[in-house]
């Protein structure tokens, strides 16, 4: 993606530079008006070709033992070890969430987990058997916790588990996204 728009830059760039220097005649308004339609079809092509390929992650740490994880773009994966004490926080800007704490050690007590994004899609696979009470909404987009799902504008789903009072280790989970899918599972 790069090297195209490095490409554009280079053909505009010339395109300007010839029309400076009188070589030929390059009306940026005319350009736009003919082939404006052919940046939709290759811009609608990349949309298609990006949520079809395989998602290689910018970051995928495996032993992240962190509190607290921000990045601005990019697609991001972790699977943490264990948490810390006082929780886990992870923000996104735009991009894609994957955290997977289905083999995490979890500590005594409520576990405190909140992924935040603004763009994008964040899935969370919680362990099997800890009860967690869930929380997750969208501004636009689906949201999805274990068997319930909502879709739309404004979308939230509470879930809480029937033991998650009494449990002696649980997690109470926070989830939100401004535009993408939230998708909870187990």
């Amino acid at each position: 993606m790069k090297m195209f728009w490095g490409a554009l830059l280079v053909l505009l760039g010339v395109a300007f530079l010839g029309d400076n220097l009188r070589w030929f005649d390059f009306d940026l308004g005319d350009l736009i008006h003919r082939f404006w339609p052919l940046v939709l079809i290759a811009l609608g092509g990349w949309m298609i070709y990006e949520k079809t390929r395989p998602k290689k992650y910018d970051f995928e740490w495996k032993n992240f033992d962190g509190r607290q994880y921000k990045k601005t773009f990019g697609d991001v994966s972790l699977k943490p070890q264990s948490l810390d004490p006082k929780g886990l926080r992870v923000e996104e800007g735009m991009g894609d969430i994957n955290l997977d704490l289905s083999a995490t050690t979890l500590n005594a007590g409520e576990n405190y987990i909140e992924v935040s994004l603004g763009i994008g899609d964040a899935k969370i696979v919680l362990p099997h058997g800890i009860p967690a009470s869930v929380s997750a909404q969208v501004g636009a987009g689906d949201v999805e916790v274990f068997s319930s799902r909502k879709d739309g504008f404004g979308c939230q789903l509470e879930h809480v588990d029937p033991d998650f009072g009494s449990a002696d280790v649980k997690i109470r989970l926070f989830a939100k996204a401004g535009l993408g899918d939230v998708r909870v599972s187990r």
